[in-house]
Formats: structure tokens, C-alpha cells, sequence
């Protein structure tokens, strides 16, 4: 009979702990809370912002950024890759469904500025109802070229903080095919850079947000309008100026921590 109770014992133990462990790596959901704006000041109602740098006051009439391929990173070394993760960023909205991740505590995240090939491929109906990706509006047309990574339009004015009565439109239509994707990775949060900011702890059922500045100042500061060539104004990837388009895309500052 002891042997008995014993078994039983033993047996209502291990059932505890894989319940406890299973609970332990459930998954969680991540979704990226992403601010547009020009060096802090969120881009509004098409309102002229100044950029420090270049010194020139800048309307936002279009912003819209893609990113994908989401990886994250925990706090003893390992990466999770979210799947088919794709968000197009716009000055509509500032919260994105990135997607579920298994339970733990995560120190950075990585992702490319862009789409990635067999996505970028794809018609704009190609996607599930469910997926960021799509709008005709960043569709260059073929499946060929695919989508705009970045398209940013607006109007500049080039006098020393917006004092020229003459204002100027201008339109980038970055990325795709002809440029490749950018890689951003951010700093570990908790470590040398970031030490007061905490890693996401990310429990069974639990919500996070990653809360980002996308700063288009770090785009339209590398371009000095008032030394600008012929269409230095206007870009695309492809038929005017590509390799105008070719040297913005290759910024590396267009995502900073917000919190």
C-alpha cells in the first residue's frame, strides 16, 4: 500500500510540473507601438517641422515604411524569428500586430527596413486579410520591382527655418528590388547603452509593446535642396534619380527607442 501511495504520489508530481511547464513556455504577443515623426515632433496635420540639421522646415503629406523579418533577442543569447511578420508604418496609425513569441525575457529586437524577395514578389491581392502588406498605394506595378520600402512626400521650404513664402513639394519612393533591404538592429535594452531601459517580459497570454521613434528627419536631412541637381526633389528606385534613392535608403538611424 505504501508503494502505492508513493506512485501516486509521484505521479500527481511529474502531472504538476509539465502543467507548470507548459504554462511557463506559452506564448505571448508582441505588437510595435511606432510614432512618425521629425526629430521628436510628430508629424501632424501636414504642419511644417523644422530639422535642425539641414535647417530646412519640412510638411509630411505621406510617410509610409515597411518592415519585416522580426527577430527577437533574450536575455541569455537565443533569437526568436516572429513568422511572416510584415507591418507597413503610416502616420494613420501608431500600434502593429507584430506577432506571438514563446514566454521570456527579451533583450532586443532586429528587423529589415523592407520586404524580402518571395514577399516582395508577390500582387498586392496575394495577401491575407490579416497581413499589413498589400496597399496598391506602395505597388510600383510588376512583381518585378514589387512594393516601395519607404515612400515619403511632402513639401519643403529650404529658406533658414520655413521663412521663404515659397513652398516646394517633394516625393521619395525608396527601396524595393533595386536597393535591397536595410537591416536594423537596436542596442540591448538593460545594457551599455540602454541600462535604464528594461527588457520585455513576456509571460503565457501576456501583452507587449515595443515603442519606437521612426524618425523621417534622418532621411531628409541627407538631402540638401537648395544644391539639389536636376530632379534632386523627386526619386524613385527605378526611373528618376535611383541613385538619389540608392543613398537614402542606405540610412541606419530611422528607428530609435522611444521608452
Amino acid at each position: 500500500m505504501k508503494n502505492c501511495i508513493t506512485l501516486i504520489t509521484l505521479a500527481i508530481t511529474i502531472s504538476f510540473l509539465a502543467s507548470c511547464k507548459k504554462k511557463d513556455t506559452g506564448t505571448g504577443t508582441f505588437y510595435f507601438h511606432i510614432q512618425s515623426n521629425i526629430e521628436g515632433n510628430k508629424i501632424k496635420d501636414a504642419s511644417f517641422l523644422p530639422d535642425s540639421i539641414s535647417q530646412y522646415s519640412f510638411s509630411i503629406t505621406n510617410a509610409s515604411c515597411f518592415i519585416s523579418g522580426i527577430t527577437l533577442t533574450n536575455t541569455s543569447g537565443g533569437t526568436y524569428s516572429i513568422p511572416d511578420a510584415q507591418i507597413l508604418i503610416t502616420t494613420d496609425g501608431e500600434e502593429y500586430l507584430a506577432g506571438t513569441a514563446p514566454a521570456g525575457t527579451y533583450s532586443g529586437v532586429s528587423f529589415d527596413i523592407g520586404l524580402d524577395a518571395t514577399t516582395n514578389a508577390k500582387r498586392p491581392y496575394a495577401f491575407t486579410p490579416i497581413s499589413y502588406v498589400g496597399p496598391i498605394t506602395m505597388w510600383y506595378g510588376t512583381s518585378t520591382r514589387g512594393y516601395n520600402f519607404i515612400r515619403l512626400q511632402g513639401y519643403y521650404d529650404t529658406s533658414v527655418w520655413g521663412t521663404s513664402p515659397e513652398k516646394k513639394p517633394f516625393s521619395f519612393e525608396i527601396g524595393a528590388a533595386a536597393n535591397g533591404v536595410q537591416k536594423v538592429k537596436l542596442p540591448e535594452r538593460g545594457g551599455v547603452l540602454f541600462p535604464s531601459f528594461k527588457p520585455y517580459v513576456l509571460t503565457a497570454g501576456s501583452k507587449q509593446s515595443i515603442k519606437l521613434f521612426c524618425d523621417y528627419g534622418s532621411i531628409l536631412y541627407r538631402v540638401r535642396y537648395i544644391e539639389r541637381k536636376p530632379n534632386g526633389d523627386t526619386t524613385d528606385s527605378y526611373t528618376i534619380r535611383p541613385d538619389l534613392a540608392k543613398f537614402l535608403s542606405g540610412n541606419q538611424n530611422l528607428f530609435r527607442y522611444a521608452e
